[in-house]
């Protein structure tokens, strides 16, 4: 095999990787402040794709442009469905909680079905097609401008959880929830905001992979298998590890459709699955209660 053909897989690999790490921190914070698994969460990634459509078609607005206008769509929508749906089920048993999730899942897709239509676009703008070269190899624009943006903002999401009183109280509501709330933290408040952070993210990553990608209606039944393997492999709670997690299958993806076939990618994703599972089931970074 071209060592700059597999060159090639691995920066390609490690740029859509962080766009998959972006998309699951969402997932993470949501997860590890409220405790409840959301599994519609891959249909914001959808969200975030149709709004930027939508905005360079009907606006003029460039998607790159558009992307906090995505995020406080996101977080305003999030803030909404976490308290009139989400906030009831938060301590109801699991299978409720699935049960709340998965409708929102079908409601999203198929509303989705029936404003978008079920054919497949795409964005086109001036710099769609271009390339550049580094280093001998050929990296697209679009996809390289989404990876670097999407590892700032995992990096910005750091010093935001660390320095900050709102950093203090999610991760103070991450740890324990009772204490939390006898110290004074206004709980509702914080879920509101973690699970409007998470969305708003997630319609970042959705606005970012319309740069490369088709666009359509069920294009959350893709990357909520991603979300979760990311989390899986990643750990539950870390948003390190799902950042990782997200490069980690980024590299899988690329290199085994470079190396073999385009088909097989999913393959070699659940092999990894299947053998840190077995040698670490937990995932690969875990911090019990913490993020």
């Amino acid at each position: 095999m071209d060592p700059l053909l597999f060159f090639q897989a691995v920066k390609s690999g490690l740029l859509i990787g962080s766009v998959y790490g972006l998309m699951s921190v969402g997932f993470t914070l949501i997860i590890g402040v409220m405790g409840i698994a959301n599994f519609a969460q891959s249909e914001w990634v959808t969200l975030g794709m149709i709004l930027s459509y939508v905005l360079y078609t009907t606006v003029g607005i460039d998607p790159l442009l558009s992307l906090p206008l995505l995020f406080v769509g996101g977080f305003v929508l999030g803030v909404l469905v976490e308290r009139f749906v989400i906030f009831k089920a938060i301590d109801a048993p699991f299978v409720t909680q699935l049960g709340v999730t998965l409708a929102l899942l079908y409601i999203m897709r198929y509303t989705y079905l029936l404003t978008w239509g079920p054919f497949p676009k795409e964005i086109s703008t001036w710099y769609s097609v271009h390339s550049i070269n580094v280093s001998s190899i050929q990296l697209s624009v679009p996809m390289m401008i989404a990876g670097i943006l999407a590892s700032v903002l995992c990096i910005l999401l750091y010093p935001l959880l660390k320095h900050t009183r709102l950093g203090l109280a999610i991760r103070a509501s991450a740890q324990n929830r009772d204490l939390a709330f006898i110290h004074g933290i206004n709980m509702p408040l914080v879920y509101m905001i973690a699970f409007g952070i998470g969305v708003g993210l997630t319609c970042i990553a959705g606005g970012l992979l319309s740069l490369s990608y088709y666009i359509s209606y069920d294009a959350g039944a893709t990357y909520a298998l991603i979300i979760f393997l990311v989390i899986a492999i990643g750990g539950c709670r870390s948003l390190l590890g799902s950042v990782v997690g997200g490069l980690i299958i980024g590299l899988i993806q690329a290199v085994s459709a470079t190396v073999f076939s385009p088909s097989m990618k999913y393959a070699f994703i659940a092999l990894l699955f299947l053998l840190i599972t077995a040698l670490r089931p937990q995932g690969l970074f875990v911090r019990r209660g913490q993020l």
